[in-house]
């Protein structure tokens, strides 16, 4: 009974990801407006963007999906922006909605 109990909660929380993961794809952007730069996924980004006082480490809060271990989760304009570390180059972009998801 104890080691069902110790497998459960992983597998609501696997559940929980792959949900909130699915829900989060409505807010994906093509392209967005930031720094008076139109930007699209694949071009780079600014490396102000790369710096310390722009990751957020806070991405489950506001409902992203999880970083990869090379990437990190900006904000640029109103835009929630996937980066890669070293090249500084645009993976996803989701809208600033995502943070208050409708219901």
């Amino acid at each position: 009974m104890l080691l069902l109990l110790t497998i459960l909660p992983g597998s609501v929380y696997a559940q929980n990801e792959r949900s909130n993961n699915q829900n989060s794809e409505k807010y994906s952007v093509s392209e967005f407006m930031a720094d008076f730069t139109r930007y699209h996924p694949g071009d780079l980004a600014p490396a102000l963007y790369l710096t310390k006082p722009y990751i957020i480490t806070a991405w489950k809060v506001r409902n992203l999906p999880v970083p990869g271990a090379e990437n990190h989760w900006t904000y640029m304009g109103e835009t929630y922006v996937l980066l890669d570390n070293k090249t500084g180059r645009i993976i996803k972009a989701y809208q600033h909605d995502i943070f208050y998801p409708q219901s």
